[in-house]
């Protein structure tokens, strides 16, 4: 049986088998993206095009659990580091008990604004909690890899300023991150610093964003980051990223941005990307 028929054959069978297994029907969502990257060097390997479709599976078990998976398929249109292979990057059980939110299975994992960990297939527990207007979450497990992985994340806000700390355990390497951020007039300002207690390599970015437009700049150290960044390409980088975003409908949008950057030894890294994403 191919792929296709396969993955029709289990949907399929897990729709018929809802009523009796679920306490209301399942309910399918999805998102994608199209995308372009030309890279210089200095960069990550990628020039070309490449495209993600998701699927999300989604029931209640009772009126306090809910299960969730996700459907992931990468194609490797022109680009050599995007997988042509299915698979389940997310399923996971999740419940609310009281004041307390927990999670258990394979999720994706952000902590702080996503300069140390904004990535997916992370295996373990997630709790999060709220006092007195301090936000309290955590995670503990592994990465696919099979790599230690726990963050504890700090959210609160002062006088209209959001204000976060983290910390991160990753194989054998600790960080932690202090964060803000605030609205003036039109605008909204960002910082996020990290540092690797390790190693001691550190960094930051900072960028500000107005309607569409975001213009940041950062300066971080090799080694500051670990390999699951919002950008896998910000360790061992400098200098800035503009970028707009634009709504093209109800379901779907564009992104583009430049990076302008070198690393720390003054070696080019400019990137330029454009993508299209849409959900259903």
């Amino acid at each position: 049986m191919n792929k296709k028929l396969l993955v029709a054959a289990v949907m399929a069978a897990m729709t018929l088998s809802a009523t009796s297994v679920f306490a209301s029907p399942i309910t399918f969502s999805g998102d994608g993206y199209l995308e372009y990257n030309n890279t210089q060097a200095g960069w990550q390997p990628g020039n070309g095009f490449d495209a993600r479709l998701r699927l999300n599976i989604d029931g209640n078990i009772d009126d306090n659990l809910r299960a969730h998976a996700r459907l992931v398929q990468e194609n490797n249109l022109s680009t050599t580091y995007a997988a042509n292979v299915a698979r389940f990057d997310e399923a996971y059980i999740a419940g609310k008990f009281g004041n307390l939110d927990l999670q258990v299975g394979k999720d994706d994992l952000f902590t702080g604004k996503g300069l140390l960990i904004d990535d997916h297939q992370f295996s373990g527990v997630k709790a999060s909690t709220n006092v007195e207007g301090l936000n309290l979450g955590g995670f503990y497990g592994k990465d696919k890899d099979n790599k230690k992985t726990s963050t504890i994340d700090l959210k609160t806000s002062f006088d209209g300023v959001n204000l976060g700390a983290n910390f991160v355990t990753f194989d054998a390497n600790h960080y932690y991150g202090v964060n803000a951020d605030t609205k003036l007039a039109d605008a909204t300002l960002s910082a996020e610093y990290v540092k690797n207690s390790t190693n001691e390599a550190k960094g930051y970015i900072a960028g500000v964003t107005m309607g569409n437009y975001t213009v940041s700049y950062r300066d971080i150290e090799n080694g500051a980051l670990t390999p699951y960044s919002t950008n896998g390409n910000y360790d061992n980088s400098k200098g800035f990223k503009v970028s707009a975003h634009y709504n093209l409908g109800k379901n779907s949008s564009v992104t583009l941005y430049q990076d302008l950057a070198k690393d720390q030894n003054d070696v080019q890294k400019h990137r330029t990307n454009v993508e299209w994403d849409y959900n259903f």
